[in-house]
């Protein structure tokens, strides 16, 4: 069984292929992708696999493009931390949703569903649109970020946050009420717990959208948010950044 990967985070997708290799013999990972450019140009000039394992959050956007784009019934088993994306994964040709970090038993569960598809003249679209959702609505509930504040241990919803930055090597959350609280996760961390509704500005900040205000151009075609909350460091969107950020703004 020949497997591609789509992910961006190297490490992650190193895990995936040593423990893809682990849990069925005859798996064969083709390559590991990094993002959109770099898939499609890769099956320019090479076969399709058998079945695709993709995050849907690229550092160029989102996965759903690449199969739009190559126009392939490759079955594609999703590996990401979110709910919004349910209907459209499916029209990917998404048989399966792994919640990020994938577990062993999770992999040997959704090869194995594969296997059992395959095996079938057609595939049971509406029964497996219905398992999606239905998985969907118990695993990816809102999550909450633990802070710590003095001995006290405080959940806080991703939903109360406006801002994630890091400031001096650490990680702070700005919640809705002006509250400014510390956390121990990087900024990566955070951001695979939020949801849609944020935006990666930079290196150093996370935006939510409500607390977008405006943006305006910036030097070298870049563009600067203006939040609602008050913030003293200026939120820079690089010039490689300003389509994604106007898709995300556009689409709320």
């Amino acid at each position: 069984m020949k497997v591609v990967i789509i992910e961006d985070e190297q490490l992650l997708a190193q895990a995936l292929k040593s423990d893809l290799e682990k849990v069925h013999e005859d798996i064969i990972v083709q390559t590991i992708l990094p993002s959109i450019q770099d898939a499609i140009d890769y099956f320019k000039t090479n076969e399709m696999p058998d079945l695709f394992f993709s995050d849907i959050r690229l550092t160029d956007g989102l996965s759903f493009r690449i199969f739009e784009r190559l126009d392939t019934q490759v079955p594609v088993i999703f590996c990401t931390a979110y709910d919004e994306y349910a209907l459209e994964a499916f029209k990917a040709n998404g048989i399966d949703y792994l919640l990020k970090p994938h577990r062993l038993e999770d992999l040997e569960r959704t090869v194995t569903k594969y296997q059992q598809l395959t095996k079938q003249e057609t595939a049971p679209v509406e029964q497996n649109l219905s398992k999606l959702f239905e998985q969907l609505g118990k695993e990816s509930k809102e999550s909450n970020i633990i802070v710590y504040q003095g001995e006290s241990i405080i959940p806080i919803k991703t939903s109360d946050i406006n801002l994630a930055y890091l400031e001096n090597g650490i990680t702070y959350l700005l919640c809705k009420d002006n509250k400014k609280y510390h956390s121990s996760l990087t900024l990566d961390q955070i951001f695979n717990k939020l949801n849609t509704n944020f935006f990666r500005v930079n290196r150093q900040h996370i935006i939510n959208r409500e607390n977008v205000k405006s943006a305006v151009q910036h030097f070298a075609r870049k563009l600067k948010i203006i939040p609602k909350q008050q913030f003293e460091n200026p939120l820079i969107v690089s010039k490689a950044k300003v389509s994604e950020f106007m898709s995300w703004l556009e689409n709320a």
